[in-house]
């Protein structure tokens, strides 16, 4: 979620297109919404009452963003931003999720 709120999301915000500029806006509430229910479950018992529950919605939310990234937001980039700018913005994922994974 850091990458893309942090790389991603800035690099498309800027398409000039209404409906790029609404999915961002909704894939940065969506990320508002699973942040917490993430840190409820990380806080959880797997034995606990709720908490298949919980990994369910978690897990419904995840498929869904990850659907609508895929099949919206990354053909808009690859429609709106030039080559080198997506293999910039490529570079800065990468380098970005390589130092998360190194420092977890």
């Amino acid at each position: 979620m850091a990458v893309e709120e942090d790389l991603f999301y800035p690099a498309i915000k800027h398409i000039r297109s209404e409906e790029v500029k609404d999915l961002v806006r909704e894939v940065t509430e969506e990320h508002k919404v699973v942040k917490p229910l993430l840190a409820e479950i990380a806080a959880m018992s797997a034995h606990e009452e709720q908490y298949d529950a919980k990994v369910t919605v978690f897990k419904e939310s995840i498929e869904q963003h990850v659907k609508e990234e895929e099949g919206e937001m990354f053909p808009a980039a690859t429609k709106h931003l030039s080559k080198e700018r997506l293999d910039a913005l490529g570079a800065e994922i990468a380098s970005r999720k390589e130092a998360l994974t190194a420092h977890e």
